[in-house]
């Protein structure tokens, strides 16, 4: 074979059971903030448009209390009241204005926040998608506790708690505006109780987030215990083992209930902090005006005297004043639950290494070119370099091989040229353009991946309109035709989980199969004999032959029978090509 043309080329629980590997370190507190406002662009105009909203039903209660004061005063004060037919349509309009004011807000609210959970989930989804492949930070548990749980809690903070924080600024002000030409007296109270609600908000919140975030560890942990164990329950009842783990899991659920408990704890001492506050002003509201209505109020400068309307007016409005931050405070939770879950999906968007503009697509038409320039690539959990200052050129069309031992850097090499994994320095170039721009490569992996169904299901995975002429076309070019046949429905037999059903060599043709059927021409094989016999090897030797020919591909292997399809072959050693 010719040398390359270029010549520079976990840790264990208390029963001593390996838990999944660490998930990525939190997002801090003022940078899960960030994320939060940085997502709420996605639903923008739907909240301003909400808050606008809240405004107009803030102006319409007003409107309708002035006219119910005027009802009251009159049916109270008059013998013969008159000219009441125009405060009744005021005080309908005013509650007819409101609430649809209010639903109008609540449907604008629901609907940005819909907006906000879509993008966050598609961009969760890319990144872990579109993420290495190999990344372990990132478990099956961990990754759907993210989507089903903890991006759910995002949507209810934009339409709950994040609407009744706008609102919480915007309708105390409407009716401060309404409340002073009445009485500047109560306007004064209701101005100064509001420095109570963020000491209180403060106060509640010292605990509140670490609290929730306890409660979302927990939660975590609580999935990966129940799939970790119930992928291994044959193990454990063969170890006779189910009772002990029963009863470890049992545990995991109760320090789960026992920590959100606390959360609802802080949740509910929030809530009944803010009724205190928002009675005892009431209250106060309703002595002043009923003393100086009685005239007992002398004290300068004080006024002696307030119209009855006046007065009626003020108290209809000081519930409505303080509605909005109970409200604020029934939601608080929601607030901290919200941070706490954005600690977690900040850093499964943020820190994960994507290759901008990757997308899904694979690379079709002309076989590219790919040339890796000084590519070095470093892990975090790692001392020394995965790649040092890698550079060489895969011609158009030509099959490179990747040898070396278990641990040398081939798979990250991979990776790296695949579109997988962005290096920490150096680049990437196919057909001189940026890798992404046209497509990733196609991966064959050592161990891939079925799916429970069909086995036509299997093959014609994002082709659902493929017909059986070509999956028999796919399947003879990958020498499977007596395997498939051979099965008691054939192409309609349903394989089990992970292609029980099939030998590892047939699965491996089945992806093989699968390639035959792309028209992707950017090939990245991954040791595709790795874990096969002899005999299985040499079998699939013709087809990875016949799909390689005609296509750009990186082929890593152990086995000289699969690098001696390769036009060229390098050696990698310690992240290095060796000379």
């Amino acid at each position: 074979m010719p040398a390359t043309p270029n010549a520079v080329l976990s840790r264990v629980d208390p029963v001593g059971i390996t838990r999944y590997p660490e998930q990525p370190a939190p997002t801090p507190r003022r940078a899960a903030r960030s994320w939060l406002a940085a997502a709420r662009r996605h639903g923008r105009a739907f909240f301003v448009a909400a808050g606008v909203a809240d405004v107009v039903a803030a102006a319409a209660t007003v409107l309708g209390c002035w006219n119910m004061a005027s009802l009251i005063v009159a049916g109270v004060g008059s013998r013969h009241p008159s000219g009441l037919g125009g405060a009744i349509a005021g005080v309908v309009v005013g509650a007819l204005g409101a609430a649809a004011a209010a639903l109008i807000a609540a449907r604008l609210a629901e609907a940005g926040a819909v907006r906000v959970e879509t993008a966050v989930r598609d961009e969760l989804l890319e990144s872990m998608l579109l993420g290495d492949v190999d990344d372990e930070s990132v478990t099956p548990a961990g990754a759907a506790t993210a989507v089903m749980d903890q991006l759910p809690r995002i949507g209810t903070y934009f339409r709950g708690y994040a609407r009744a924080a706008i609102a919480t600024v915007t309708v105390p002000v409407v009716i401060l505006v309404a409340v002073f030409p009445a009485s500047w007296v109560v306007g004064l109270l209701l101005l100064l109780s509001l420095p109570i609600v963020p000491i209180n908000m403060a106060v509640t919140g010292l605990g509140a987030t670490e609290v929730s975030r306890r409660q979302m560890t927990q939660i975590g942990e609580l999935s990966g215990q129940v799939l970790e164990r119930l992928k291994a329950a044959s193990t454990l009842r063969a170890l006779g083992a189910i009772e002990n783990q029963r009863r470890v899991v049992q545990r995991a659920a109760h320090e789960l209930a026992r920590r959100t408990v606390a959360v609802l704890r802080i949740a509910f001492l929030a809530s009944t902090a803010l009724e205190w506050v928002s009675t005892f002003g009431i209250g106060l509201v309703a002595m002043y005006t009923g003393a100086t209505l009685l005239g007992y109020v002398y004290a300068a400068p004080l006024p002696v005297h307030i119209a009855p309307r006046s007065a009626v007016f003020v108290l209809l409005l000081a519930p409505e004043f303080f509605l909005p931050l109970r409200r604020f405070a029934a939601a608080y939770h929601q607030g901290q639950e919200a941070i706490a879950a954005a600690e977690v999906l900040g850093s499964l968007t943020q820190t994960r290494n994507l290759i901008p503009g990757s997308g899904y697509s694979t690379w079709t038409g002309t076989p590219p070119r790919v040339e890796l320039r000084d590519v070095s690539v470093r892990y975090p959990t790692r001392s020394s370099q995965a790649l040092r200052d890698i550079t060489l050129t895969v011609p158009s069309g030509s099959v490179f091989g990747l040898a070396g031992a278990s641990g040398s850097g081939k798979s990250t090499l991979l990776r790296v040229a695949g579109g997988w994994l962005a290096p920490t320095d150096g680049s990437v170039r196919l057909d001189d353009r940026p890798l992404g721009q046209g497509g990733r490569a196609l991966l064959i992996a050592q161990r891939p991946y079925l799916f429970p169904g069909t086995v036509a299901d299997n093959l014609a995975l994002g082709q659902p309109d493929l017909c059986a002429s070509r999956m028999w076309e796919a399947i003879a070019r990958a020498q499977l035709t007596s395997v498939v046949r051979n099965l008691p429905q054939g192409l309609e037999t349903v394989l089990g989980e992970g292609g029980w059903g099939l030998s590892a060599g047939e699965a491996q043709r089945i992806s093989i199969a699968r390639a035959f059927l792309s028209d992707a021409t950017f090939l990245i094989v991954d040791e595709p004999t790795a874990h096969l016999d002899r005999d299985t090897e040499h079998s699939l030797l013709e087809p990875l032959r016949e799909l390689l020919r005609g296509r750009t591909a990186l082929v890593a292997s152990h086995s000289d029978a699969v690098l001696d399809l390769s036009d060229y072959v390098i050696t990698l050693e310690d992240g290095q090509v060796r000379a």
